[in-house]
């Protein structure tokens, strides 16, 4: 468990690294994101919770010459409703070093995998709040530490050759001489114009896998979006889906998606359908109010119906 005193000395290490970054040729930035909400879900009370994940970080960058720099990110997830870290590693958003220039970015350390990028790309409800099943659920169930963000990580991102461009990674063992936690992820992407368009594979050392597709195309007025998952997790086959879409509507933002998890017949796992709807308000470039309804129901309970509202600050 992280204590007061070890939040309090990670917070000043990265206060006195950006301090010293600005002093020299480099440049760091302190950002994040408040989010807080009431949550009621039926046949539950009402709740405080986020619909995105509340956070704070340190991202940064060297010119080293010749059009390459060194960059660095570091994020660490908060509970405002309390005050505490929220994850058991201080550092356990990302925590990654990297190059980055004419030959594209190579990355080191712990970040989201490609697979999820395709899960969090196409979702008008992004991966936190009652209107998603989030990365992990929509990635079939797989475990978090891998398939959504990768420890012992190599990343590499080729540049965009004329919307064209390819994100691979793959995850060294903990402990080495072992293989059952190597994993490797690719994602395939065309965005131009209107069109953004993925294809993606993870795959686990023992044979666990996911294969993914996503796609987008904005038509102006509205931006309908889909992507399906399907693979292995633990030997027995399983299937996700969403399709949805966001429109701007009176200076907001509409979101709407229909999402479904699949057992395939296999009898071990329920089946899942997810009905949401959001609105989003800004009242400033920074700051907005949002909500959300929605209908959850599975194959083996009657459905719930549920709402949130909250309020979202980006810095």
């Amino acid at each position: 468990m992280i204590t007061l005193k070890q939040n309090a000395a990670a917070v000043a290490l990265g206060l006195a690294a950006a301090t010293g970054a600005s002093a020299q040729t480099g440049s760091v930035t302190l950002y994040g994101r408040v989010d807080l909400n009431v949550t009621r879900i039926s046949g539950e009370g009402w709740r405080m919770d986020q619909s995105s994940t509340s956070r704070f970080g340190l991202r940064g960058s060297e010119s080293l010459g010749g059009g390459m720099s060194a960059i660095f990110q570091l994020e660490s997830r908060i509970n405002p409703q309390n005050g505490t870290a929220e994850s058991p590693r201080f550092w356990g958003r990302e925590s990654w070093l990297g190059l980055r220039g004419g030959f594209g970015t190579f990355r080191m350390g712990r970040t989201l995998s490609p697979s999820q990028r395709i899960a969090s790309n196409y979702d008008p409800h992004g991966t936190d709040g009652i209107g998603s099943f989030g990365s992990s659920g929509l990635l079939l169930g797989h475990p978090s530490a891998t398939f959504v963000r990768m420890d012992n990580g190599l990343y590499y991102e080729t540049p965009n050759f004329s919307g064209f461009s390819v994100f691979g990674a793959f995850a060294m063992d903990d402990t080495p001489g072992t293989t059952d936690e190597r994993f490797h992820s690719i994602r395939l992407r065309y965005a131009k114009g209107p069109l953004d368009i993925s294809l993606g594979l993870g795959e686990l050392s023992d044979g666990n896998d996911v294969n993914s597709f996503g796609a987008a195309y904005d038509l102006g007025f509205m931006k309908p979006m889909v992507q399906f998952h399907s693979g292995k997790r633990a030997g027995r086959k399983r299937a996700s889906w969403l399709a949805g879409a966001t429109a701007p509507v009176a200076s907001g933002e509409l979101r709407a998606a229909y999402s479904k998890q699949d057992d395939r017949g296999n009898g071990t796992q329920t089946d899942r359908t997810l009905l949401a709807v959001g609105y989003d308000y800004p009242l400033s470039k920074r700051t907005l109010v949002y909500g959300t309804v929605i209908r959850d129901k599975t194959d083996r309970q009657d459905g719930k119906s549920g709402m949130e509202l909250g309020l979202r600050h980006s810095f």
